[in-house]
């Protein structure tokens, strides 16, 4: 890419020229055509730019995503929570969902049981 201050020696240049002959079919560029081909240039640089600024940004929540994927998927044992699922949505930018939030103790651990019982009875079932 052109910085600010190559583009600006090119416009120099070409303040004394009167005809610059370039490219394959060597089309005359008038020097008053000058600014408007510096100008389409620092258009597309501007244009350059943000597409890089785009990908770097996509490059980064893709990042955010596969992280919180990956702890999710590694998460074992007691680290498994109900919170990692809200750790996804809030990677992922989305809002987090309406629910009740945590019950009450003896309904959480009868809820833990339950989900025991049934581990532990598939486990020896299969």
């Amino acid at each position: 890419m052109l910085t600010e201050e190559q583009l600006r020696a090119i416009e120099n240049r070409a303040k004394g020229v009167d005809v610059w002959y370039g490219g394959d079919d060597c089309e005359q560029v008038c020097r008053r055509d000058v600014p408007q081909l510096l100008a389409m240039v620092r258009e597309l640089q501007r244009e350059v730019d943000e597409a890089e600024l785009a990908y770097r940004l996509l490059w980064q929540d893709a990042s955010a995503w596969r992280g919180a994927i990956r702890r999710h998927r590694d998460a074992r044992g007691h680290d498994r929570c109900w919170e990692g699922d809200l750790e996804l949505y809030r990677a992922l930018g989305e809002p987090l969902p309406e629910g009740p939030g945590l019950p009450c103790r003896e309904e959480f651990l009868a809820k833990c049981a339950e989900y025991y019982e049934q581990q532990a009875k598939e486990s020896r079932d299969g």
